[in-house]
């Protein structure tokens, strides 16, 4: 057991745990564009409802994986030479806490909302205003770009100001097309008669 490859082991589940976190980002994305797009009730529920795993299961067990196997990493290998490993550390910390508050609990809100109306009711008035939240669809984008800026911090290992910097381009550059592709929630969409 001596000749085990820790270090090595720990890199594998901390790669594996930032491809499990990007398709939980990705599901997320998905759900939420989903939502946007619904024109009946049974679309959203449909929508949130798919979002429920990758919010309850796959980004806290992905979060757990990186962290433990990220922290181990640090400590074992590189230690105070690794700037960039704080920052990132306390980016995706905020990332996963942000994503839980933001997209996360407006998504389940909104799928506990339509819980018990009927399937085919038209997204109209505040549905549609809800469904169209500037926040979560702003919130998404920019959670992708900051998970994205993580990754680049990973890789290029820049010091403490650059990882600083790196991350807030990545954040505007989220918050920016989120912003921009965002749209108006002035009013429902007409819906055609059947």
């Amino acid at each position: 057991m001596d000749n085990f490859p820790v270090y090595s082991t720990a890199l594998f589940l901390h790669i594996l745990g930032a491809i499990a976190f990007f398709i939980a980002l990705a599901i997320l994305y998905a759900c939420v564009l989903g939502v946007r797009r619904a024109q009946t009730v049974q679309q959203i529920k449909l929508w949130t409802g798919a979002a429920a795993p990758a919010i309850r299961l796959i980004f806290p067990i992905a979060g757990v994986v990186i962290l433990v196997a990220g922290i181990y990493m640090v400590v074992a290998a590189w230690g105070d030479r690794a700037q960039w490993a704080g920052v990132a550390l306390i980016a995706f910390l905020l990332l996963m806490i942000a994503s839980a508050l933001l997209q996360g609990r407006r998504i389940t809100m909104l799928g506990r909302q339509v819980a018990d109306q009927p399937d085919n009711t038209p997204v109209t008035g505040a549905l549609w205003t809800q469904a169209h939240d500037a926040v979560t669809w702003v919130g998404v984008n920019a959670a992708v770009a900051f998970a994205i800026g993580i990754v680049y911090l990973m890789t290029l290992k820049p010091d403490a100001l650059g990882s600083v910097i790196a991350l807030l381009i990545a954040l505007i550059v989220g918050l920016a097309f989120g912003f921009l592709t965002q749209g108006r929630a002035a009013a429902a969409p007409a819906l055609a008669r059947e």
